[in-house]
């Protein structure tokens, strides 16, 4: 998936940001000295990856970076081998901690809603991250870094999930 730094353009404005993003995005990194980039697998963050947390705070710290933004996008090759993973351990395990009884639920829930349910939980689930960082959460509370959740659509839409922890009408996808 190729998506395009100008797509982000109105929810980064002119400020200095790091968006961390799935490494199947291939986001265009063309004019963008204001711009950082740091890419995983599937956007996710390892909540004891201390290397991880020193690459963020460099961004905050040493490029000045006053937000974070925080991308996935659907059909993504990740997603697609953690819905196949039925070990009980699973990613996935891990991001239906917010859907009641998943077993019931999964079978009235189309395929398409499914993995958008999931990918947002990622993003939400990774800003949350973020925000338990003692780094990120003091320049939250008091106004120099805001942390932004994002999901681009197939059609090249980027949708706002979430905002220095709050997340809008819990899930896009159920609206």
């Amino acid at each position: 998936m190729n998506l395009g730094i100008l797509s982000l353009r109105p929810t980064i404005g002119d400020q200095r940001t790091l968006i961390i993003a799935c490494q199947e995005c291939n986001l265009e990194q063309q004019g963008t000295d204001d711009v950082f980039f740091y890419t995983t697998l599937g956007n996710m963050l390892h909540r004891h990856d201390f290397l991880q947390q020193d690459i963020i705070r460099h961004h905050i710290e040493d490029n000045g970076c006053t937000q974070i933004v925080v991308c996935g996008h659907l059909h993504c090759g990740i997603l697609d081998h953690i819905l196949r993973d039925t070990t009980s351990r699973s990613v996935l395990t891990a991001l239906q901690f917010n859907l009641i009884k998943p077993g019931e639920n999964q079978k009235f829930v189309q395929p398409g809603v499914r993995e958008q349910i999931l990918v947002e939980l990622n993003i939400i689930q990774q800003c949350n991250l973020l925000m338990d960082y003692h780094f990120i959460r003091e320049r939250v509370a008091i106004g120099n870094l805001r942390i932004i959740g994002v999901l681009f659509t197939p059609d090249d839409e980027v949708i706002e999930l979430c905002r220095n922890g709050f997340s809008y009408n819990n899930l896009i996808s159920l609206n």
